[in-house]
């Protein structure tokens, strides 16, 4: 018979488990992406030691920005619209 207790221990197995699968990933990534890290951070070391001889450009992986809803982009609109309008003396 299995107790509430049984199913926590499953549940940080499967935590674990995860968390490694995570970390090899993680990994993996690092190592793909290592020669190029390596060459970026020697270009900004050459570039301390005369700098504007060799340009460096840091590169970032970031999230796409999540695109905004209808409802937003049409009230921003609106009030935008209602500011100019009452700058112009439309609306008293």
């Amino acid at each position: 018979m299995r107790t509430s207790l049984d199913s926590f221990a499953g549940c940080d197995r499967e935590g674990e488990q995860q968390a490694v699968l995570d970390a090899a990933a993680q990994a993996a990534r690092e190592a793909q992406y290592e020669p190029f890290t390596r060459l970026g951070l020697v270009g900004q070391q050459l570039a301390q030691i005369q700098p504007g001889a060799f340009p460096t450009q840091t590169v970032g992986y970031q999230q796409p920005a999540p695109t905004p809803s209808p409802l937003g982009t049409a009230i921003g609109a609106a009030s935008g619209i209602a500011g100019i309008m009452g700058k112009l003396g439309i609306f008293g």
